[in-house]
């Protein structure tokens, strides 16, 4: 039986919390900063906490395996920010987040399938629900009509290409015994990559719609720092659900997200929702329930 209150069950709660809140502060930001520059900054930032956290659990002797194994993990993570970031900057939060759950999906079945997890019956359930809860969120269009927004589709290929990352990532986390480390290799060789392609492509903005008076400036950059450090941190907590052996479980409860972000959109940023839609969230909603009573 797994503890509700453990550590790692702990971490998938506040990865909820920052993935629900991501979108939205990213979204703000890129409507001053522009993608690949944001892109940039936020995977240099995100370095910051795992410095941090690799310094506080210190470093053993590092196996060629799981250098290799996470080199390879961070061509997947920055081709994901990418698409990500390219997709986020036209679309609503809300469907953004929404596709979120492509990622969880995988891996909760990587979870299942590959590391030989067990999760209860409810909590099973429960992650079911939510994924069919978002895919209503997401592909609701209006009246009885189903739509696909083909602009959403880098934000679908970002998020395999994220579980991808995650899977190889697993394995060096497990060959190290510890997901520092790894973290830390993959994110830093991400940055490079990214950084290489958009001065390659000439890719950074030159022109940036920023804020001209002091204070916006300074909230701006806060952003900034806070959206990198969240996502960094995004990171760490993601690695302590998959070294703690609860992937399955953790990444479901991470999957309830968007459920935060469709009120952040909705009153924040003015996101539409068809009543397809609104029920979606409602059924994502039941299913987080049941995922906490599992």
């Amino acid at each position: 039986m797994i503890n509700m209150l453990s550590p790692a069950i702990l971490a998938a709660f506040m990865g909820m919390i920052i993935v629900g809140t991501d979108s939205a502060i990213s979204k703000y930001i890129l409507k001053r900063m522009g993608k690949y520059r944001y892109t940039v900054i936020i995977l240099g930032i995100g370095i910051l906490p795992m410095l941090c956290y690799v310094a506080f659990v210190g470093i053993h002797h590092v196996p060629a395996i799981v250098i290799l194994l996470s080199i390879f993990a961070s061509v997947f993570l920055g081709g994901g920010y990418l698409l990500y970031y390219k997709a986020l900057e036209t679309q609503q939060i809300t469907h953004v987040a929404a596709l979120g759950e492509i990622q969880p999906a995988i891996l909760i079945l990587f979870g299942v399938s590959a590391l030989g997890e067990s999760v209860s019956a409810l909590s099973a359930i429960g992650a079911v629900v939510i994924i069919v809860g978002t895919v209503f969120v997401l592909t609701a269009g209006n009246g009885r009509k189903f739509e696909i927004n083909r602009l959403l589709l880098p934000i679908v290929f970002a998020n395999f290409l994220w579980a991808v990352y995650w899977v190889v990532l697993t394995y060096a986390i497990r060959d190290y015994a510890s997901y520092a480390l790894p973290l830390l290799i993959a994110r830093a060789i991400a940055f490079v990559l990214v950084l290489g392609y958009a001065l390659m492509h000439k890719k950074i903005e030159r022109q940036i719609a920023a804020p001209t008076k002091g204070i916006h400036v300074t909230m701006l950059w806060f952003f900034v720092l806070m959206s990198g450090l969240f996502d960094g941190g995004f990171n760490i907590l993601q690695g302590t659900v998959i070294n703690a052996n609860v992937v399955a479980l953790g990444n479901a409860i991470i999957a309830a997200g968007p459920l935060l972000t469709a009120v952040i959109g909705r009153y924040f940023f003015g996101d539409k929702l068809t009543d397809v839609q609104k029920a979606g969230v409602a059924i994502a909603v039941i299913g987080a329930v049941a995922i906490g009573f599992g």
